[in-house]
């Protein structure tokens, strides 16, 4: 997303009628899939590492914004364990590729929502459900603001637009 482009569906998203609400996750469902993948986690990796005391504290209350780079296929399965393991109690939410979702729309049932990169309206969509998501209490979005696999060690790293416009939208996030 350009600057422009995130700058105009930042302004219609300000003026938008109601938000976009976020998908319905399945709690069935998500127990099942996060036992599924925390096996396969599992079988594939010998671990996954914090640094000592960078386990985040916040407060319950504050919706939660986590940004990370995206650098494989595994950093949803990753992410659903560390939510899992770190914010038990909050209802995690995630964008994904609008063409990804609709060809895996079991993803709807954990909690994504479909984002139209490169487009306006697609950004403007992004900050409508993104709003959504951290005006509700004991929620936790996880996104990628890179919005493409790439390599962690390409420097330097360059993040798309959504993120600042995001938080500078939410009145109070963790």
């Amino acid at each position: 997303m350009n600057r422009q482009l995130v700058r105009r569906a930042s302004l219609s998203a300000q003026t938008a009628s109601p938000a976009v609400a976020p998908p319905k996750i399945s709690p069935r469902f998500l127990r099942v899939f996060s036992h599924y993948s925390e096996s396969y986690l599992t079988r594939s990796f010998n671990s996954v590492r914090l640094l000592k005391n960078s386990a985040p504290k916040t407060s319950d209350a504050l919706p939660l914004v986590v940004y990370l780079n995206h650098s494989s296929w595994w950093d949803p399965l990753v992410c659903l364990f560390l939510a899992r393991q770190f914010f038990p109690a909050r209802a995690s939410y995630g964008p994904i590729e609008a063409a990804a979702l609709a060809r895996y729309q079991f993803f709807r049932r954990l909690g994504f929502f479909g984002v139209e990169m490169g487009s306006s309206a697609g950004a403007r969509r992004f900050l409508e459900t993104a709003g959504a998501i951290l005006r509700m209490r004991e929620t936790a979005l996880w996104i990628t603001p890179q919005g493409r696999f790439a390599d962690f060690h390409a420097r330097p790293v360059n993040l798309e637009r959504g993120l600042a416009h995001l938080t500078r939208q939410a009145e109070r996030v963790a």
